[in-house]
C-alpha cells in the first residue's frame, strides 16, 4: 500500500509534516511519498511524481486555510498556473487509479467547484476528512480506520516490522 502526499507548502507544511510522520509509523516510510523526503537533489520533479501517482493506492491532497487562494509573487493564484506543481499533482491523481481523499487541516473547508481550473474540478466532488489539532490522534486513526477495507494490514504490519527490524 502506498500514500502520495499533495500539499502546499506555503499552507499546510506543518500539518503535512506532523500527517507523514503519523502514516509512516503506521504503514512504513517507504510507502509514504512525501516530496521533501523522497525526491533528492537533481531528480526530474514532475517525473518523479508521474511514477509515484502510478503506484499510490491514496493521494492526500492536504488542504489548509489558504490552499485556494495561495498566489506567487507577482500576486497570481497559484492554482491558475497550469504548471503549479499542486495543481499538476492533483490533476495527474484525478487521472490516476489512485483514491483521492482530501485532507482538511487548520480549520479549512472544501473548496467550491467554481474556485478550481477544470482540470481539478472534481476535486470538489470528493469526500473529504477533517483532521483538527485538538483532535489530531483520534482523527488520524479515524483516516487510517476508514483506508480499513482497501488496506492490506498484514502488508502494514509487514512493513513496520521490516521497519524495525533494520532500526
Amino acid at each position: 500500500m502506498r500514500f502520495f502526499v499533495s500539499y502546499r507548502r506555503r499552507d499546510s507544511a506543518g500539518w503535512t509534516g506532523r500527517l507523514v510522520s503519523d502514516l509512516a509509523a503506521r504503514f512504513g516510510r517507504p510507502n509514504v511519498f512525501y516530496d521533501l523526503q523522497t525526491v533528492n537533489a537533481g531528480v526530474d520533479y514532475i517525473s518523479k511524481i508521474s511514477e509515484a501517482l502510478q503506484k499510490a493506492q491514496f493521494t492526500l491532497v492536504i488542504i489548509g486555510p489558504s490552499w485556494v487562494g495561495v498566489a506567487d509573487d507577482s500576486g497570481v493564484r497559484r492554482l491558475d498556473d497550469p504548471y503549479d506543481p499542486v495543481r499538476m499533482e492533483v490533476a495527474l491523481a484525478l487521472q490516476s487509479k489512485s483514491t483521492v481523499i482530501p485532507i482538511l487541516v487548520g480549520g479549512a473547508a472544501m473548496p467550491k467547484e467554481a474556485s478550481l481550473p477544470s482540470d481539478i474540478k472534481a476535486l470538489a466532488r470528493r469526500n473529504a476528512v477533517e483532521i483538527a489539532d485538538r483532535r489530531w490522534a483520534e482523527d488520524v486513526q479515524l483516516l487510517a480506520a476508514s483506508l480499513g477495507g482497501r488496506v492490506s494490514w498484514k502488508r502494514a504490519a509487514f512493513a513496520a516490522l521490516a521497519l524495525i527490524q533494520i532500526a
